[in-house]
């Protein structure tokens, strides 16, 4: 069975031009060079107020742990 370890960033945006889109792609992409897999992307708003909203994603990906502390 792998072990993975997990790791999740907040991309604060309101996903109003292609810039911010293009950014998006960018972490995903980044990471997956570092051999994180995306694993998921939850909306986040400021306030209960703002349903339908977005403020910010919070990103979530994965990669199988290394016991070589060289690879973290």
């Amino acid at each position: 069975m792998s072990n993975y370890e997990h790791k999740s960033l907040i991309y604060s945006t309101k996903f109003r031009s292609a810039t911010d889109t293009q950014a998006f792609d960018k972490i995903i992409n980044d990471s997956a060079s570092n051999g994180w897999e995306f694993v998921s992307a939850t909306s986040l708003a400021t306030n209960m107020w703002d349903h339908g909203k977005t403020s910010g994603v919070l990103l979530t990906f994965r990669r199988e742990k290394s016991y070589r502390s060289d690879l973290i």
